[in-house]
């Protein structure tokens, strides 16, 4: 069957030649399984081999030009992957949850977050709350969206401290919050 249909590429580089037969025997095997599932099932209506592997190949591409449109592409290329992929741009979504990198002809504003002496201006928004944004902030503030309850954490009677700002190493991964408050024992 590999021989009737492949996705191999001619190419010299040899890693390259064993993914495409490991993708080639992963789409030989699937289809096979595919066949017997339909006919177990009774569904007289089987897609052919080729209209199978395409189907595969969209699959398995869709998540990652899906997430290749988050990044600040020209825009030529991201029409191109909007139309041959038949995947919906992010920007259609109004009120979507994350971070919105606006068109090169927009306003530079300054960032809400970073102190105003550093003068730092930028074109990235929030598409939850609108709120410009550095590169540096914007994941913050994703997870504050994500996570934050309006509750930093608090110190108990021991001094031990409890809550968001304690888990700063996996919750905030670019910059982390403000360190908490010294005990007075501690100094």
């Amino acid at each position: 069957m590999c021989s009737v249909s492949s996705c191999s590429r001619k190419t010299r580089r040899w890693p390259l030649c064993i993914f495409y037969g490991m993708l080639n025997a992963a789409n030989v095997n699937s289809y096979i399984i595919y066949k017997e599932n339909m006919e177990r099932v009774g569904n007289r209506q089987i897609m052919s081999r080729k209209k199978f592997m395409l189907q595969v190949g969209k699959a398995l591409i869709t998540p990652w030009a899906t997430s290749r449109l988050l990044l600040p592409l020209p825009r030529s290329l991201q029409f191109l992957i909007t139309t041959v992929g038949n995947i919906p741009s992010p920007g259609s979504a109004a009120g979507s949850p994350g971070t919105s990198f606006s068109d090169s002809r927009s306003a530079l504003v300054r960032c809400c977050e970073c102190p105003v002496k550093s003068d730092k201006k930028t074109r990235h928004r929030c598409n939850k709350c609108v709120k410009p944004m550095c590169p540096r902030h914007l994941l913050r503030l994703y997870v504050m969206h994500e996570s934050y309850d309006g509750n930093w954490g608090s110190e108990d009677v021991d001094g031990n401290w409890t809550g968001l700002v304690r888990n700063y190493s996996t919750t905030w991964l670019i910059s982390p919050p403000p360190s908490p408050p010294q005990h007075p024992d501690s100094r």
